[in-house]
């Protein structure tokens, strides 16, 4: 049975104290698996959607972040406390 992510925080991080306007939840929970360390399948599987979406969201965020890989994404949420 594949774990069930808690859709109303992130580790330690209520959605209401995330900056709403830079990312939607969904990536917020993609971002916050990715910081988990989990990889594309991890996350769909966790998530209930497909490898693609789940790239596609990375894409999104990295966009939005205004960061050019997974890696610098983390980073920038965990020195902005976004993740924990």
């Amino acid at each position: 049975m594949p774990f069930l992510y808690k859709l109303t925080e992130l580790g330690n991080i209520t959605f209401d104290q995330l900056p709403s306007r830079i990312l939607t939840r969904r990536e917020w929970e993609v971002l916050q698996l990715l910081a988990d360390g989990h990889n594309n399948k991890s996350i769909s599987v966790r998530l209930f959607v497909s490898e693609s979406t789940v790239k596609n969201h990375l894409s999104s965020i990295m966009r939005k972040l205004k960061v050019n890989d997974r890696t610098a994404a983390v980073i920038k949420a965990l020195r902005n406390n976004w993740v924990s």
